[in-house]
């Protein structure tokens, strides 16, 4: 059993190590992403404090916007994350962000869910 254990940890341990490298370094381009791309936002679909919350972020942490009203916060997160890889989709393919109708329905949103949060 030692031996099956041990030649398991030799087969795996290179996998497993490479699998959570791999884990990391999309974590962060992610945030790297969120954090480029939501820079021109602030004042439209990000507050100031929102955006020093997305340059604080960190791995193995939650953003929140209010703590109150968590669902709201949460939904809001989401739709500025949304908008952040919605815009690097585009510019990455040569297009121009601010003619995009999805760019501007995910900033609808954001108005809407900030409304909802601040009712």
């Amino acid at each position: 059993m030692t031996t099956a254990s041990i030649a398991n940890l030799v087969i795996f341990l290179p996998f497993a190590l490479l699998l959570a490298w791999i884990v990391r370094r999309s974590g962060r381009w992610e945030r790297a992403v969120i954090r480029e791309e939501l820079a021109d936002e602030v004042g439209r679909s990000l507050t100031a404090e929102e955006f020093a919350a997305v340059e604080a972020d960190r791995a193995f942490r939650t953003r929140r916007i209010d703590a109150r009203d968590r669902e709201a916060s949460t939904a809001l997160v989401i739709a500025q994350n949304e908008l952040a890889f919605r815009k690097r989709r585009l510019r990455d393919r040569g297009f121009d962000p601010e003619q995009d109708p999805v760019v501007a329905q995910r900033r609808s949103e954001i108005e809407t869910l900030r409304g909802r949060l601040h009712a």
